[in-house]
């Protein structure tokens, strides 16, 4: 039987490390990220923010990017009364891990819940909030330039004082000409592809990644991978019919491989 490769277009550390445990485990894969990550779009604000994160009660990281970007920029310890809160387990870690005054602030988090790159984690994180924020007048959400709308929305509603801070930028990332050597050779010796998908954002960047080197049908033959309802729906519309809502585990991608 026939095994399907697999394309992982989620950006960052997390996309590559899954790309590299599915290329361990015998898999044919490409990571082929959906973004790249830059400096944040206005530099003097997100310094002069962060210079003053202790006014907030609450700081929310919306990725491993969030953390990364803050933690660049952090000029003291954090401060204990500022608490932190992550919308997955990626993010968790690497708030631990890079920002090490963290231990002294609470830190709230999905338990087991690694959706970095969609909105579902953010109805999880809202679970775990709910408690908390009758004594939470300010919040700050860390992220691009958008995103986490729903959460933001949710936190005005309860009465917090909601405050979004741009600390990095997310670009369309290109894609190398072996890349394109590789995707072409797959069409070519017709296969078609698993492709694990993050994000509702990255779907029209991974179309318009795919489609100019080997068309639409190729691309929405694939059978897309993904965690969230909202990111099936996407791709639904995008034209897509083989549609999987699953966690982004290697054996569960795996066994999806097989024609």
């Amino acid at each position: 039987m026939k095994r399907r490769p697999i394309v992982v277009t989620r950006a960052g550390d997390a996309g590559e490390d899954l790309a590299r445990l599915l290329a361990e485990a015998g898999e044919e894969t490409l990571w082929l990220p959906a973004f790249v990550f830059g400096p944040a779009p206005d530099e003097s604000r997100a310094t002069e923010v962060l210079g003053r994160v202790s006014d907030y009660q609450l700081a929310i990281f919306v990725s491993p990017a969030a953390v990364e970007a803050t933690a660049a920029r952090l000029t003291q310890p954090w401060p204990s009364g500022t608490a932190m809160a992550a919308v997955g387990e990626g993010t968790r870690r690497a708030i631990l891990a890079r920002i090490p005054a963290a231990v002294r602030a609470a830190l709230f988090a999905p338990e087991g819940m690694d959706a970095e790159g969609e909105g579902g984690g953010s109805e999880a994180l809202w679970q775990v909030l709910r408690p908390v924020v009758g004594h939470t007048p300010r919040a700050l959400i860390l992220r691009a330039g958008h995103g986490r709308e729903w959460l933001a929305e949710q936190l005005a509603r309860a009465g917090v004082d909601v405050e979004t801070l741009a600390v990095y930028t997310r670009q369309p990332a290109p894609v190398s000409p072996e890349a394109t050597a590789r995707i072409r050779d797959w069409k070519a010796a017709g296969q078609t592809a698993v492709l694990v998908v993050a994000s509702s954002e990255a779907v029209e960047t991974l179309i318009s990644q795919l489609d100019p080197i080997v068309g639409s049908d190729w691309t929405r033959s694939a059978l897309a991978w993904l965690q969230h309802e909202r990111i099936a729906q996407r791709l639904r519309i995008a034209g897509f019919a083989e549609v999987k809502v699953a966690t982004l585990d290697v054996e569960a991608i795996r066994k999806a491989t097989l024609r």
